[in-house]
């Protein structure tokens, strides 16, 4: 950055860490201290930032335990694929069950729930996570995408249990 102090030039740089509470406590973030030698010192100048303090709460609405999800907007999809058309004993289906959510980082985004479905055994996969951003490095929001491989076992009709994000 650069900016004018009485008419004075100065250059520097400026940091922003996000930070995401999990848990509802009271927050101290110790003093930070930030060592640099400009062009024109003789040794390196040493600097620190305030100690911060904050406390964070659980929102109405939610109980002790549950996962908060807290975002600008919540975009929960899913996508259903079968290895055969009608499905057989021993074929599988795939659920892709997809959550972005804005201005979240992606590790803040909780798996779905996991229904045992009795006749079909599930594989669950590991996710993507990944962070989402404008194109120029600034963070917009986080997503997270399931992946769970259902074999049918028995045959029969089965309906998978509908996933709810709060």
């Amino acid at each position: 950055l650069t900016q004018v102090i009485d008419g004075q030039t100065f250059f520097g740089m400026r940091y922003r860490y996000r930070i995401t509470p999990s848990v509802a406590q009271d927050y101290n973030v110790p003093s930070l201290t930030i060592s640099a030698q400009p062009g024109q010192a003789s040794a390196p100048l040493i600097a620190h930032s305030t100690p911060l303090a904050f406390k964070a709460s659980r929102p109405p609405g939610f109980a002790p335990g549950e996962h908060l999800l807290v975002a600008d907007g919540v975009r929960l999809t899913q996508h259903l694929s079968t290895s055969a058309s009608p499905l057989h004993v021993g074929d599988s289906l795939t659920r892709a069950v997809t959550l972005q959510a804005d201005n979240t980082p992606a590790l803040s985004l909780a798996a779905p729930p996991q229904a045992t479905i009795q006749g079909l055994r599930a594989y669950p996969q590991a996710p993507m996570i990944s962070n989402l951003d404008d194109g120029r490095g600034t963070l917009t929001g986080g997503q997270r995408v399931d992946h769970w491989v259902y074999r049918v076992e028995q045959a029969g009709h089965y309906q998978l249990p509908a996933i709810r994000v709060k």
